[in-house]
């Protein structure tokens, strides 16, 4: 029970070491909790127009990053230093849109970052990003504000949308497979929040 987390609106938490966690908040930034104390401390993280907003957290076990989703851009942290990745228009190498929503790491330890506008991914060697902002099926234009991802075992990338339902993205061959409209049970959707597979393959 960390006392000056009792107002906050969390939005996301991570543990990114057995004995401590890390807590995203709406609008008042990222708190580092450790256990065996009774508050909470805030983390001075760069600063931009709504990066206060803390929208996911992704802890690259292999270099020991967090990685951290945002309003306000993206931003990487390490033991020495921590950065900021923003839009800018006139590059085409960088992120996709500031409002972040949802990443997930691929097999061959790329991040796969979803936004509002489309998707970016980025690449560790080179630095930069790739962007996938147009996503185009049968002829028509789909809603590319993407909510949350996920990779399959044959590396496609199954993309939950706001209103266009699920999408499969090939990113060997960058098409697009969708299902727009989601029927089960009775129940119909465009809006996928969430997208998880069982220990059948089910998803």
């Amino acid at each position: 029970n960390f006392r000056n987390l009792n107002d906050k609106i969390i939005t996301t938490i991570l543990a990114t070491q057995p004995d401590q966690l890390h807590i995203g908040t709406y609008g008042k930034g990222l708190y580092l909790c450790k256990r065996g104390e009774d508050t909470a401390s805030r983390m001075v993280l760069p600063k931009s127009k709504g990066s206060r907003f803390i929208s996911f957290l992704e802890y690259n076990t292999n270099n020991k990053e967090l990685w951290i989703g945002t309003f306000g851009g993206l931003i990487r942290l390490s033991a020495v230093k921590a950065t900021l990745y923003t839009n800018n228009p006139l590059n085409p190498e960088s992120l996709v849109d500031n409002k972040t929503q949802t990443a997930t790491f691929d097999r061959f330890g790329s991040l796969w970052i979803g936004t509002i506008n489309g998707l970016s991914r980025f690449d560790q060697r080179l630095k930069l990003f790739n962007l996938y902002r147009e996503f185009k099926w049968q002829d028509t234009l789909l809603n590319n504000n993407v909510y949350c991802i996920y990779e399959d075992p044959k590396q496609n990338l199954w993309l939950g949308t706001i209103s266009s339902g699920i999408l499969k993205f090939d990113p060997q061959t960058e098409t697009l497979t969708a299902w727009p409209l989601i029927k089960t049970l009775g129940v119909e959707t465009r809006s996928i929040r969430a997208i998880m597979c069982d220990h059948n393959g089910q998803m």
